[in-house]
């Protein structure tokens, strides 16, 4: 079944059986409901998640690993190759995108839900989702626990798929970023960082992204500085916790991707490789890591 949140202004539906991915954002304003997810008007379907809708959680690592080799204290684990996405080249977007989600509370304006990770993951690990509404802004926290004996690396974000248009007219993005990785031809970090360019610089100042414009985007950015995505009827502001240093951008036809997580891409390999600032975390036995993000409704 679905999961609803909700309170005065706005309604969040989840779904644990979806890899607790939100389904709808909706919004009340004077009378008019607005959904800022896309979700292609469907049912929702609380057991399948349909590409290009939602948004979906990445853990425990975020975007690609490339040729899915991750390697850590256990030695070289070979994760799956994607076929959901269409990659077929390398490891994305984590394990628990699809998965079935334990629901631990629910409450009429939150709930919490939690899924161990197995196999292909080489680490016994847990991650614990929360999400809650405070006053016109949906919070959602993400919690990864190392249960294992073994330091365990991490990386955890949101993959949300935000409508282009609720009307009429399209959606204006603005990130103050810092930087952005630049990507191979294959959307592989080289490792250097690029602090000026055209697209930085239309971000800075606002821009309706063209189709496929903003494909290989992967910002640094100050996870305090709000994120604007701006409608004509509504704005939204994203806003998250300090160690979500990276968004990471796709502009398909629909949709726009503005996707907060903790690391770059193929970020364990280029962290064993020497290169700094790629946001993974090490976890001890025992240890646990939190992020949170908010986005609010400027009415």
């Amino acid at each position: 079944m679905n999961i609803k949140i909700e309170n005065e202004n706005i309604t969040a539906v989840f779904s644990p059986l979806a890899g607790a991915s939100l389904r709808s954002l909706s919004v009340r304003k004077n009378k008019e409901k607005y959904d800022i997810i896309s979700n292609f008007e469907d049912e929702l379907s609380p057991n399948k998640l349909p590409l290009g809708s939602g948004s979906f959680i990445m853990a425990p690592w975020v975007n690609r690993i490339k040729s899915g080799i991750l390697e850590t204290d256990k030695g070289f684990t070979q994760l799956p190759k994607d076929t959901f996405f269409k990659d077929h080249v390398n490891a994305i977007h984590g394990i628990v995108f699809n998965k079935d989600w334990t629901i631990d509370f629910h409450e009429e304006n939150q709930f919490q839900c939690s899924i161990d990770l197995t196999s292909p993951w080489p680490f016994k690990a847990k991650i614990v989702m929360k999400a809650f509404f405070q006053d016109n802004a949906l919070i959602q926290e993400l919690k990864g626990y190392n249960q294992d004996e073994i330091t365990m690396p991490i990386g955890m974000g949101w993959h949300p798929w935000f409508k282009r248009i609720l009307k009429n007219e399209q959606a204006i993005l603005k990130i103050n970023a810092k930087s952005m990785w630049e990507l191979d031809d294959k959307g592989i970090p080289t490792g250097i960082l690029i602090e000026d360019n055209e697209i930085l610089n239309k971000l800075r100042t606002g821009l309706i992204p063209e189709i496929d414009e903003l494909n290989k985007c992967c910002l640094k950015v100050n996870p305090n500085d709000q994120i604007s995505y701006k409608w004509p009827e509504l704005e939204l502001f994203i806003e998250s916790s300090e160690d979500l240093g990276h968004i990471m951008l796709y502009s398909p036809k629909d949709s726009v991707c503005v996707e907060p997580q903790t690391t770059t891409v193929n970020a364990f390999q280029m962290s064993n490789s020497g290169i700094s600032g790629t946001g993974v975390k090490y976890l001890g036995k025992g240890e646990s890591f939190t992020v949170s993000t908010k986005w609010s409704i400027d009415f």
